[in-house]
């Protein structure tokens, strides 16, 4: 997954249905610890979800690259971040975020929405919480 130049990043974050402000809130090297903590072991579980997988990089310095998202399907979508990690101009991980209070994280996988042209409750796939239920499950041996 290339993720090199924004275009190819904003084009990323677009496949999975994200309308993206294209100019980025930050862009910052950060290290990925060479120690996973419990909270850094859950969100390595998150990426594993999508198919990445932090530990690889462990002690590494990567690139953080995150956006603003227009588009969450939400009554309370203020202050939500896509963020993207990237090393050796490789997508390597990412996450969907509210920075609010009480905020939440998951994968980058839009929560279920209602089919707009269908007025039943039919959603299209897992919701942010089923996600998150799953991972926590996941992490504490179940």
């Amino acid at each position: 997954l290339r993720g090199e130049t924004n275009e190819q990043r904003i084009d990323y974050l677009e496949s999975f249905g994200w309308s993206i402000v294209e100019e980025p809130l930050e862009s910052t090297e950060v290290i990925i610890p060479s120690e996973f903590d419990e909270t850094y072991e859950n969100y390595n579980m998150l990426q594993k979800t999508q198919g990445f997988d932090l530990s690889k990089y462990k002690g590494k310095k990567v690139m953080r690259y995150t956006y603003s998202v227009e588009n969450y399907p939400s009554d309370s979508a203020e202050n939500i971040c896509a963020t993207l990690l990237v090393s050796n101009k490789k997508i390597i991980g990412g996450d969907i975020s509210s920075t609010s209070l009480g905020g939440f994280m998951h994968n980058l996988l839009k929560p279920a929405t209602t089919l707009p042209e269908n007025d039943s409750k039919q959603t299209v796939g897992p919701t942010a919480d089923e996600i998150l239920a799953s991972i926590l499950e996941s992490s504490s041996g179940k």
